[in-house]
């Protein structure tokens, strides 16, 4: 299979200004891909912020329910990468265990 025929990456910045929330981001993401798969051929597609390998990733903080709180020097981070619900089907990425992601899951700011 000629991967470069079914892939096709894209990327845009957005203005600090204009997309500082994350409801923001998401409306953005959602308006695009609605855009985007309406378009012959596009149908099956799907966003990801940072591009995974190729951007790096967004190091959030977190803490654990029930455990007390990190020091700021040993603070708790994970990388993170948003995804829309369908990306791991459009790579071609099997779900070998758990649940897939659905609009379900989106939590509210």
């Amino acid at each position: 299979m000629n991967l470069s025929c079914r892939y096709s990456a894209r990327s845009t910045c957005l203005q600090n200004s204009q997309y500082s929330k994350p409801q923001q981001w998401t409306a953005f993401s959602d308006e695009l891909l609605a855009r985007i798969q309406v378009q012959p051929g596009l149908q099956e597609s799907a966003v990801a912020v940072p591009r995974p390998i190729v951007d790096g990733v967004i190091n959030l903080a977190f803490d654990i329910v029930g455990s007390p709180a990190a020091s700021a020097s040993a603070s708790r981070t994970a990388n993170y990468v948003s995804v829309s619900p369908e990306y791991f089907r459009v790579m071609g990425i099997p779900l070998l265990s758990g649940l897939l992601f659905n609009l379900s899951y989106i939590i509210s700011y």
